[in-house]
């Protein structure tokens, strides 16, 4: 009956957005994951977002609306499995000469074990209307996998004409742990828009380190990840997006399906 839940809501949605948006300053979002192979894998998560000054939706691909207008906000999230529920807000301010600031901070409360607390900050700014380019640092408090966080991050739009375009992203980071091997990670991926409403991509995460308990910790994966995604909007309003990732050394696929709406 749990999948039902997600097409029906998300149906409810689509009927019931206006034909013509310009703007929005919210948006809400409800997704499900699941492994092939692994038991009791499946998760839901909630999430939400306001933005300090309305976004406008003739930007560019409506997917990246919030960040072709340089946008700030307010955001909270919670995931909940069997094994261990989430809880997270943050925000980022974007300044008039374009300066970004961010703030994290994540609550992970397992059924047995630890609690655990992650508190992150990133600097950096637009390099011009297309590029944002941040550092970051994150501390993560949970015992014997406390952990400090260094890493830097880099996302382009770059539009293709015709109203296609492609969407790069980078990001690389290495946590020196308190006890134990430090854990390196870099991430590459592309999408290509076909137009403001569909996109596709994939990309890869390298992860080293022999510490394979914070690495799965930190990144829900302890080796290299292979992924791809399809991401479509409706209207400006409403959206479905759906993924699929390999792990090296596993067996199974990992897989999800998300759904966001704004207003």
């Amino acid at each position: 009956m749990k999948t039902m839940l997600f097409p029906l809501t998300l149906s409810a949605a689509i009927l019931a957005v206006p034909a013509m948006a310009d703007t929005y300053q919210a948006e809400v979002s409800a997704g499900y994951s699941d492994h092939s192979t692994v038991d009791d894998a499946d998760t839901w998560g909630l999430g939400g977002r306001i933005y300090l000054t309305p976004v406008n939706t003739s930007n560019g691909p409506f997917e990246l609306n919030g960040f072709l207008s340089h946008a700030s906000y307010l955001e909270a999230g919670a995931s909940f499995n069997d094994y261990v529920d989430s809880f997270g807000l943050g925000g980022r301010l974007v300044t008039t000469t374009d300066w970004v600031l961010g703030v994290s901070y994540q609550n992970i409360d397992p059924d047995y074990g630890q609690d655990a607390d992650r508190y992150g900050v990133e600097l950096g700014g637009y390099l011009d209307a297309n590029t944002l380019l941040t550092g970051y640092y994150s501390r993560l408090d949970w015992g014997q996998f406390d952990a400090d966080t260094l890493g830097a991050r880099i996302e382009h739009y770059a539009p293709l004409g015709g109203g296609t375009g492609l969407w790069l992203k980078g990001d690389m980071s290495n946590t020196d742990a308190d006890r134990g091997d430090d854990v390196f990670v870099l991430d590459a991926s592309a999408d290509y828009f076909f137009n403001q409403q569909w996109s596709a991509g994939g990309g890869v995460t390298f992860v080293d380190t022999d510490n394979d308990a914070l690495a799965y910790n930190l990144n829900d994966a302890n080796d290299t990840t292979y992924y791809a995604n399809t991401s479509y909007w409706f209207n400006p309003r409403a959206n479905v997006k759906v993924g699929l990732s390999k792990t090296e050394g596993e067996s199974g696929v990992g897989w999800g399906v998300k759904g966001t709406y704004r207003f």
